[in-house]
């Protein structure tokens, strides 16, 4: 049986400059996530604004937390006594410190962490988004993957915001779908799972999010829209029409774009969300769908 793995850090650290100490900091979480689960990983008197990450590798604590940084006893006071965390506290709370934040974005996407060493996925069909680390949670990672393995129904697609409430449709998507010609279909731009489209609604997760990501919708559309090139794109949006711009634009050459693409309204950036629902926006979609059916005829 292997011996434990003992990491004392009574005395924390130590060196002139910030960078050396970080450097060290993300060596002791990089070593205790690529140990072997079954080998036992205690640690000795550790800040207490790691522990929520030292939980979340499935360590042991031995001693007192220190209060060492920065709201090491706000920490202290939530979580140290207890057993268990679930994800969202586990992101909450290493957004304390940026060592925490790093370290939990390279278990989730970089290091070659052992099977065992972190939590199954929870599963959740529900979750908050937070801050940058829900993002990368084990729910939405699966849902990306499962994204590469869609076969779009047409090669048509009208593209539309993403909603608080789920499941879906909204009062909205149904609005474009009672509009939209049958040789299309819809799908959902989000920030949090780049693109939806509505045979993925009974699976996909059901989150709340108040953080926009257009760099992970811009990555996530332009890779689909390579995997499955598409005749028309119809883009009814506002606030993400930037990132759909320029992914169409790393798809389609500059002598395609026009007509392949479509933008509903103007590309630029929103301040305030554009009431889709209201019928002068939507009369602008009608004309767009018109001019689809006389291209057919034509």
């Amino acid at each position: 049986m292997n011996a434990d793995l003992e990491i004392d850090l009574t005395n924390m650290p130590s060196g002139k400059r910030y960078e050396d100490r970080y450097g060290e900091y993300m060596r002791i979480f990089s070593e205790i996530a690529h140990t072997p689960p079954e080998r036992k990983v205690v640690v000795i008197n550790p800040p207490a604004s790691w522990w929520p990450l030292f939980k979340y590798l499935g360590c042991w604590i031995r001693g007192k937390p220190q209060i060492y940084f920065d709201h090491c006893e706000l920490v202290k006071n939530a979580t140290y006594t207890e057993d268990h965390l679930d994800r969202t506290a586990v992101e909450v709370l290493c957004g304390f410190r940026p060592e925490c934040v790093d370290a939990l974005w390279k278990i989730d996407m970089q290091w070659s962490v052992p099977p065992g060493r972190v939590p199954r996925s929870e599963n959740k069909k529900e979750f908050i988004v937070t801050n940058n680390g829900s993002f990368h949670r084990p729910e939405v990672l699966e849902y990306l993957k499962n994204l590469k393995h869609f076969k779009p129904p047409t090669r048509k697609v009208v593209l539309v915001p993403c909603a608080a409430d789920k499941p879906y449709p909204s009062p909205l998507h149904q609005a474009v779908l009672d509009r939209m010609p049958a040789d299309f279909y819809l799908a959902n731009v989000t920030g949090v799972l780049g693109i939806v489209p509505q045979a993925a609604w009974p699976t996909m997760p059901h989150y709340d999010s108040g953080i926009p990501n257009e760099w992970r919708l811009m990555r996530v559309a332009e890779k689909y829209f390579r995997l499955h090139r598409h005749d028309r794109v119809v883009v009814y949006a506002d606030y993400y029409n930037e990132a759909l711009y320029q992914a169409f634009c790393n798809v389609y050459p500059p002598h395609e774009f026009d007509s392949h693409v479509t933008f509903v309204n103007d590309v630029k950036f929103y301040y305030d969300y554009l009431p889709l629902l209201n019928p002068e926006y939507l009369k602008k979609l009608e004309n767009v769908f018109q001019k689809e059916r006389e291209m057919e005829i034509a």
